[in-house]
């Protein structure tokens, strides 16, 4: 972990149009700009984002989102601090997406919060739900 014992106080303000809790990783968003920040501000990285400094901004995220959120996959600090499209597989390292292109994207804020955290819960238990059940259902399931 990077210790940033050499910064006494700081004061930070943030203005964002990006809606919170939308799903659209605004926390890791925030967490690279501060890691990011931290680190210029130490002079622990330098101004070039070397791949040496980005792989500090995205260690250094991804705490931040730890303490956001618990047990964060990574995939949200890794994305902003990296940029690009990536596969993603758990416990596998991520992916280039290889041949992707530039994609126009409209983006509308539908105003309903996201909980990356409970969706992820409620996956699980699904998961275990159907997994549980004997074959004969199982089939009738995955028929729907």
């Amino acid at each position: 972990m990077i210790e940033l014992t050499s910064i006494t106080g700081c004061e930070i303000s943030i203005r964002s149009e990006i809606p919170v809790g939308a799903g659209l990783g605004s926390s890791a968003s925030f967490c690279v700009c501060i890691a990011a920040s931290l680190l210029i501000l130490k002079e622990d990285i330098s101004l070039e984002f070397n791949e040496l400094d980005l792989k500090k901004i995205n260690d250094l995220a991804f705490e931040g989102e730890r303490v956001l959120h618990g047990s964060p996959s990574g995939v949200d600090n890794t994305l902003a601090t990296y940029g690009g499209a990536k596969i993603y597989q758990k416990n596998q390292p991520l992916e280039d997406l290889k041949g992707f292109k530039e994609l126009d994207i409209l983006l509308t804020d539908t105003k309903v919060e996201k909980n990356t955290k409970r969706q992820v819960e409620m996956f699980g238990q699904r998961k275990k739900q159907v997994f549980n059940l004997n074959s004969s259902s199982l089939k009738l399931w995955i028929m729907l």
